[in-house]
């Protein structure tokens, strides 16, 4: 993180003096299994889940605090729904949540409030990696677990697969920008518009390293009443990052590299306007 210092200084301008919209959030009026207030007025939760950041934990803590009418599923793929719901289902909506990207908000015509989950970019990647290793319904389970393929092999494959690449490659960046199909190789400019985007006041971020501080956040904004205390899809027991990273071969750990950077300075910029401190103290 270190060699990134400097832009992390000038992006963390941006964000020291960040405020949040908490007043916007406290109409949300969680009302799930954890019961809550009857919201004032319309407003909606946006959650931007990013791959491997925890978001299944906050699936599971947004579904004990909504009621299913209020929560509505989407993929970036499928936002085209929301205009298509009678005007009662989307009065009851309260949560919107998926594999989304920023900028959703324009098929919506009420107040809204934006959530996300950052995580370390480097570890993120070796989770996704391992995600796809357990789990026989992703297109790519056969392929990982080939003998002898690793996770070298893994970041290999990913930089020619076009399904692939712009969720890895500084994916975190890309979600956020809202610039999932068309930047590849624009990704300084792309981390500018994450950031100018983060520091607005209506998005809340937080840490998967840092998940409870973020929890206790959202509750003392209004968003949830209740937490409960959650660690959905959490790689089990197996090699160790460090020692799988060890025997990266030069031509992988350069694509590392290259998928982690932009991301990497997202995180320290973030995690420093939020915290004061850089994220490399985190691990």
């Amino acid at each position: 993180m270190s060699s990134y210092s400097a832009e992390i200084d000038h992006l963390y301008e941006k964000l020291k003096n960040k405020t949040y919209h908490f007043q916007l959030s406290r109409n949300l009026g969680a009302g799930g299994d954890g019961g809550g207030a009857v919201p004032d007025r319309n407003c909606i939760l946006i959650f931007i889940h990013i791959p491997k950041t925890a978001g299944s934990s906050l699936n599971r803590i947004l579904g004990h605090n909504y009621t299913k009418e209020e929560i509505l599923d989407v993929t970036s793929d499928s936002i085209g729904i929301i205009s298509d719901l009678s005007s009662e289902k989307r009065r009851n909506i309260k949560v919107i949540r998926g594999h989304i990207t920023y900028g959703i908000d324009k098929k919506i015509s009420i107040e809204h409030l934006y959530t996300c989950v950052f995580r370390n970019p480097r570890h993120r990647l070796f989770s996704f990696y391992r995600f796809v290793q357990r789990h026989q319904s992703h297109r790519l389970h056969v392929v990982v677990n080939q003998p002898g393929f690793e996770f070298g092999h893994f970041l290999e494959f990913a930089y020619a697969d076009p399904g692939l690449l712009a969720e890895l490659h500084n994916g975190q960046i890309r979600r956020i920008a809202n610039r999932m199909s068309d930047s590849i190789g624009s990704e300084r400019k792309v981390l500018h518009e994450a950031v100018d985007i983060i520091a607005k006041e209506n998005i809340l971020y937080g840490f998967a390293e840092r998940f409870d501080d973020y929890v206790r956040e959202m509750q003392e904004a209004g968003i949830i009443k209740e937490i409960i205390t959650v660690h959905d899809n959490v790689s089990p027991e197996g090699e160790t990052f460090e020692s799988t990273v060890s025997r990266l071969n030069s031509k992988q750990l350069a694509i590392f590299r290259e998928f982690t950077m932009w991301d990497e300075i997202l995180y320290g910029a973030c995690y420093r306007g939020k915290y004061g401190d850089l994220a490399s103290k985190q691990g």
